[in-house]
This record gives C-alpha cells, sequence and structure tokens, in this order.
C-alpha cells in the first residue's frame, strides 16, 4: 500500500509537496482506498501524477541505463533556481507487511542522495543510506560483505535500490518489488492498449472472463472480446492495419516508455496480424480502432485494474475522467471503496476537473473527505498541493457547490473573459457596460 508520496523541484512543482494517504476519519483503515486530486487546467495536476511516474521510472530502468547519460529530470524552471537545486521524490510504502520510507535527490548527472528505511515491528531500521558515492548499510543487513561489493559497481546516474535488487541483496527485495510492480499508470491510447488488452485475455481463461464482465456490465453494447486474424475475419480488415498506427504517436512529456513500446508493438502487429475486436449486441463486430473513444478509454484501464484489486496495488490516473462517463467513474471509485470488492486493499489515485464527484448522490458522495486534494498554482508558477480536510469541512456541505464556488480554490479565474468576449463580439465600449445596452 502507498501511504505517502513527496516531491520537489519536478516541473511546477518547486518547494517540497506531500500527498498523504492516511485517513483522517477512518481509523479502521491503514490508508484511504482512493485519492482525487482536483485543480484548474495547468494548475500541476498531472504533473504530480508524472513525479510519482517519473521515480518509479528511474527504480525500474537504473540499472539498465547506459553510461554517462545523465538523469532525465525536469526541474522547476519558472524563476531559473530549479535547474540548480537537486530534485526530491520520497514515498512510504507498506510491503510484505513491513512499513520502508524509500527516497533519493538527484541532480543532471548524478543521484547526490539514496535512502532506505525499514519498520519492522515498528522499529526504525537502517537498509543503507548513500551520499553521493558512499554508501553505508545497517548493521543487521544481510550479506553486507556482498552489499559492500554492490556498492563498487553502482554508477553516479544509477539509483542503488535497483542495482541491489537485481543482484540479490535480500534487506532491499520486498521494497524494490513494490515499486517495480505496485504502482500501475495505464495510458489511454487505445494503440499501446491494444497489445496489453491482447495479452491480458490470452494470459488465462479468468483474465478474460473478468475483463468480458467489466466490458459488459459498463453498458457499452458490447458482449464479447476476442483476437480476429486477417485470414479469417476479411470483412474486418478492410483497411490496411498499417495505416491503423498513423495517430499513435504518444502523447505528453511524462510518456517516459511510449515510443520504444509503441515500435514494439507496431512489429507485433506486422509479424503477428492478430488484432482486437469486439462484438455487440447486435451481432455487429469491429477492430478496437473502430470503437468510440470511451469504449477504447474503458477497454485500456481494464487489465490494470483487475490486476490491482488482485494483487492490492495502486492505479494511478491522470485525467480519469477523460472520456468516461461520470457514472462510470463514480462506480469506478464505488470498487475500490468497497472492501468486498477490494478486499485485497488496491488503491486509486486519479486526478479529475468532475465536482460531481463530490455531490452527494442517492444521499453519498463518491468522495470521502479525506479522499479528497487541490493544487493550486501561485503567481511564480509554482504549484501547492493540499487537502480537503484543512478547511475542515462537515458532512452536511455540500462540497461540490463550495469548490465551484471557489471556497477551497484551485479553480480557474475566468472574469476576464467577459472582457475578452466583448472584444470579440465588437460590443466593447468606453465607460460603458456593453450587457446593459
Amino acid at each position: 500500500m502507498l501511504r505517502s508520496f513527496r516531491l520537489s523541484n519536478h516541473r511546477s512543482f518547486h518547494g517540497e509537496q506531500e500527498l498523504l494517504l492516511r485517513p483522517a476519519y477512518d481509523r479502521a483503515r491503514a490508508v484511504v482506498p482512493v485519492a482525487a486530486v482536483y485543480g484548474a487546467n495547468a494548475s500541476g495536476k498531472s504533473n504530480l501524477i508524472g513525479g510519482l511516474r517519473f521515480m518509479a521510472h528511474l527504480v525500474r530502468t537504473s540499472p539498465l541505463s547506459e553510461p554517462g547519460t545523465g538523469i532525465p529530470r525536469q526541474p522547476f524552471r519558472s524563476d531559473g533556481e530549479g535547474e540548480g537545486e537537486p530534485s526530491l521524490f520520497v514515498v512510504e510504502i507498506v510491503a510484505g507487511d513491513v512499513r520502508y520510507t524509500y527516497g533519493f535527490s538527484v541532480d543532471d548527472e548524478r543521484v547526490l542522495a539514496e535512502w532506505l528505511y525499514g519498520y519492522p515491528y515498528g522499529k526504525k531500521r537502517l537498509l543503507f543510506e548513500r551520499d553521493s558515492d558512499r554508501i553505508s548499510f545497517g548493521s543487521s543487513v544481510q550479506h553486507r560483505r556482498d552489499a559492500e561489493l554492490m556498492e563498487r559497481a553502482v554508477r553516479q546516474e544509477s539509483l542503488f535500490l535497483g542495482v541491489a535488487a537485481r543482484l540479490g541483496l535480500t534487506d532491499v527485495q520486498d521494497a524494490y518489488r513494490w515499486i517495480q510492480r505496485s504502482l500501475r499508470f495505464p495510458r489511454f491510447n487505445s494503440y499501446l492498449a491494444e497489445s496489453r488488452v491482447t495479452r491480458f485475455i490470452e494470459r488465462s481463461k479468468r483474465s478474460h472472463e473478468l475483463l468480458l464482465g467489466l466490458l459488459r456490465s459498463a453498458d457499452l453494447g458490447i458482449v464479447d472480446v476476442w483476437l480476429a486474424r486477417p485470414s479469417t475475419d476479411e470483412a474486418l480488415f478492410a483497411a490496411d492495419a498499417e495505416e491503423a498506427w498513423s495517430d499513435a504517436a504518444p502523447g505528453g512529456t511524462d510518456e517516459l516508455n511510449d515510443q520504444a513500446e509503441l515500435e514494439f508493438d507496431r512489429r507485433l502487429v506486422r509479424f503477428d496480424k492478430r488484432r482486437l475486436a469486439l462484438t455487440h449486441g447486435s451481432g455487429e463486430k469491429f477492430l478496437l480502432r473502430d470503437e468510440s473513444a470511451g469504449t477504447r478509454s474503458w477497454l485500456s484501464l481494464l487489465p490494470d485494474l483487475i490486476d490491482c484489486l488482485d494483487s492490492g496495488s495502486v492505479l494511478v490516473v491522470d485525467e480519469i475522467d477523460t472520456s468516461l462517463h461520470p457514472l462510470l467513474v463514480r462506480k469506478l471509485i464505488e470498487i475500490f471503496r468497497s472492501r468486498q470488492c477490494n478486499p485485497n486493499g488496491g488503491q486509486l489515485v486519479f486526478t479529475t476537473h468532475d465536482a460531481y464527484l463530490l455531490a452527494p448522490v442517492g444521499g453519498e458522495a463518491a468522495l470521502e473527505r479525506d479522499q479528497v486534494w487541490f493544487v493550486e498554482k501561485a503567481v511564480d508558477g509554482s504549484s501547492r498541493l493540499y487537502p480537503l480536510s484543512d478547511f475542515q469541512p462537515r458532512n452536511e456541505h455540500n462540497l461540490a457547490r463550495r469548490y465551484l464556488g471557489g471556497a477551497y480554490g484551485a479553480v480557474p479565474f475566468l472574469d476576464e473573459m467577459d472582457e475578452i468576449g466583448a472584444r470579440v463580439s465588437g460590443t466593447e465600449s468606453d465607460g460603458v457596460d456593453a450587457t446593459r445596452e
């Protein structure tokens, strides 16, 4: 489980900010199952998700990086100071029933500091601390001599955690596996999703049935999902398969692996020629590229959603309401909040603009008061992250109305649009309110 995430000097986040997932009200839970992040466009919501993804990406790929390539961080640039300051990333997690704190600070060229602490039986235990090229180990670390040999193999731009885990240092395995496997970042890119879904439904009959069940339950009119081949399903392949990739360019500066994954999936299509197909209730059959954006978005989410519920992992989604109906998003939140549907403690962290999720429907809001966070951008361009609980909201408060009314900040200021609209329409006049004429 994810207990917290801290970052500083990453894109629009200059000073240190923390997303805290420990509950403020329901003490029966160790962490909240859902965390929603609200904010205006360009406030920094995606940068928060991107920071968590960057941290996971660096841990996963550090042992494989080429020497001398540096670290592809993106520091705060608005005031010019961020480029000369280190960037910080820290997670507090629970893995294998033990709480861990892992973090590192980096500049453009090297890892400046890195640390991993465990808390078995609630007591702090040093696993390793790194200060530039010097690494020290706790007295209880197994195979300390091996660990000291590993220290010599770590390059200045590589994280020690990934290297030590790959070389078999026992004490770091649980924390490394959690970061490697338990943070899921689904992409709403239908062509990248096609390969992911294809592999998922081929994995087992159970995987196929679960995915199909969630697809059917979304009321999209789909009754089956299967793999089509040109040799047996010629009608579905009227257009050349290669043309389907023309709109598949990866988007966003944080999509660190999309280009490589896209090229890999292109080769799969070229040599295998299998394509994901869906059957509607009417009996009509379509390739995935012919489906609506909403259908593609929901389908691309399902493999990671099922795996997170199975394993108790964390599903991290930027702009979850993109192409998904508000009721479908609400149902997804309910699944994670339900102890019956989510007995393994999976978590959902997402960004959204959907104030509807704050409003009670049928007497209950989709989100609890300690499951809501806001991001607001200051005049200097830096982002600030803060929880709804800071405002001490009451159960009877209409959170949606208060948020849209600006009571919690993190909303756009649009007053100037009236003046711009008057200029565009030609109704602006000196000293006269054009709306009164």
